[in-house]
């Protein structure tokens, strides 16, 4: 994205037009989320991962900076951020993987993430590099779980994890979500929403804190 905003090329333009920009994060993400809004809600479990997360991207930040040039630290935050919520981790390696980022979840998924896709040898293989070819190295890869009609939304099945995990890594909370979180008491809970009630804040961040909570509750 820098190198676009100085005019240089880039292979990945289309897809980082198409990424939320940092007014967007503000509105949803918790990792813009002020320190009044995390206070307010310290009790989640979801909080001092926040909390800590935005202090290592500080800390890389400072140590490393005469490296990053003129990149701001906003520029850098938003860069982690995303980073946060697009790549997919090992095995094989940690990638991003454009249109597969993109993909809502469904009861029925008609897509399949593989982790573990190896290619055949050929003379060349998808990077152009003769020598990856041989190397038997294992890709990710998209494949339809079935036949797919022209206009159908692709959808693909998203890793078990609890919506404490899903709101920090990805920024929103999974409806339904059968992965559950850990329990608190109903009392901490209450406390915490109406504290939330007087607060200033983005409504949709705000609001996806509030459903947590009770979902905490709702699992004791």
């Amino acid at each position: 994205r820098f190198r676009m905003d100085d005019g240089q090329a880039s292979s990945l333009a289309p897809w980082i037009r198409i990424l939320p920009s940092e007014e967007m994060l503000k509105e949803y993400h918790v990792a813009y989320a002020s320190d009044n809004v995390l206070e307010t809600f310290a009790a989640l479990p979801l909080t001092s991962r926040v909390q800590h997360w935005k202090q290592s991207v500080c800390d890389v930040w400072q140590d490393r900076k005469s490296e990053f040039m003129d990149v701001s630290f906003d520029a850098f935050k938003w860069a982690a951020t995303i980073l946060q919520t697009r790549v997919f981790r090992p095995p094989p390696s940690f990638s991003f993987m454009p249109v597969a980022d993109m993909m809502n979840t469904s009861l029925m998924p008609n897509m399949e993430v593989y982790d573990s896709l190896e290619l055949e040898e050929a003379p060349e293989d998808i990077t152009n590099s003769p020598a990856s070819a041989s190397s038997n190295m294992g890709y990710y890869g998209l494949l339809p779980l079935r036949e797919i009609m022209p206009g159908e939304e692709l959808t693909q099945a998203y890793c078990a994890v609890d919506n404490s995990e899903r709101l920090f890594r990805c920024g929103f909370l999974l409806p339904g979500n059968p992965t559950a979180v850990e329990p608190l008491s109903r009392t901490s809970v209450e406390a915490m929403c109406r504290q939330a009630e007087s607060l200033e804040g983005p409504r949709d961040l705000l609001e996806s804190l509030r459903a947590l909570a009770l979902e905490h509750a709702e699992a004791a």
